[in-house]
């Protein structure tokens, strides 16, 4: 489980470091080695209704190049899963799907009202 967690946080840490390239040099162009240049689509950094949002797509080749989203909120991460279906649904709006990362984030910040991200805390247990 700790090895999961190791992986979620290095991937986001991963779409971050995205996120901030591209708003440095104004382009999506990143470059997300052999992964499909859809992905690389879905990056964003804008300001939304007075909020910054923030996203990406990685991929982790640990886990078999299954796409892993990272979405933040004035710097805060916002919890994504991507469905089945393809859509998107967030910790803060769960019975609403979006189509993309960026409209998942749109939707948490109109649901939010003006409210931050609550900081996720992780338990660590000592052995």
């Amino acid at each position: 489980m700790d090895h999961l967690r190791q992986i979620s946080r290095r991937t986001f840490l991963a779409g971050a470091g995205a996120v901030g390239a591209v708003a440095v040099t104004g382009t999506v162009a990143a470059t997300w080695g052999s992964q499909p240049a859809a992905a690389a689509a879905e990056v964003f950094d804008e300001i939304y209704k007075g909020r910054r949002i923030q996203g990406s797509v990685a991929y982790d080749q640990a886990v078999g190049h299954l796409p892993m989203s990272a979405v933040q909120i004035d710097g805060r991460p916002l919890h994504v899963m991507r469905r089945p279906d393809r859509c998107y649904v967030s910790a803060v709006v769960h019975y609403q799907r979006a189509t993309s990362l960026r409209e998942v984030a749109c939707l948490a910040v109109d649901h939010l009202q003006g409210a931050q991200l609550a900081v996720a805390h992780h338990n660590h247990h000592g052995g």
